[in-house]
């Protein structure tokens, strides 16, 4: 009877230790989570779509950013000074399109390395399927490529 107490008393232990690891480190990646769809957002949807600011991209892109997609049946790559001068130009005749966004899913492995997919809708209708990649240096996630999908090609 005794060593069943015991057993229960430590089965109730690891229970009640796993249960608190677990909401900890569940609490962990939602945290972190939220910062990488956060930067994102600052460093990528809002500049790009909506405010034109490649200042504030500069802050949440690695120099080594490149985007690419299939363009004429081929591999069509775009390093980041020549995406910021696209977004540039956007700001001297800003769209009237309305962009909207989803933030589909979004993958975190060890907390440093991030993968999303961002749907990207204009005027209500689906435009683009993003692929953002991330790395987290210095306690900061850095875009560093992105491939996409142009809807109605």
């Amino acid at each position: 009877m005794k060593n069943k107490i015991k057993f229960g008393f430590f089965g109730v232990f690891l229970v009640l230790i796993s249960g608190i690891a677990f909401f900890s480190f569940s609490k962990k990646s939602d945290f972190e989570k939220a910062v990488v769809e956060r930067d994102i957002e600052k460093y990528y949807l809002v500049p790009v779509f909506f405010s034109y600011d490649t200042d504030l991209m500069k802050k949440g892109f690695d120099e080594s950013f490149f985007f690419a997609s299939i363009k004429d049946k081929k591999i069509d790559k775009v390093t980041l000074s020549q995406f910021m001068e696209r977004v540039a130009k956007r700001k001297e005749n800003p769209p009237k399109d309305k962009w909207t966004y989803k933030i589909q899913v979004l993958d975190i492995t060890e907390n440093n390395v991030a993968s999303a997919k961002v749907l990207l809708y204009k005027d209500e209708k689906l435009f683009f399927t993003d692929y953002l990649h991330l790395l987290k240096e210095n306690d900061q996630w850095k875009i560093i490529g992105k491939v996409f999908y142009k809807w109605g090609n």
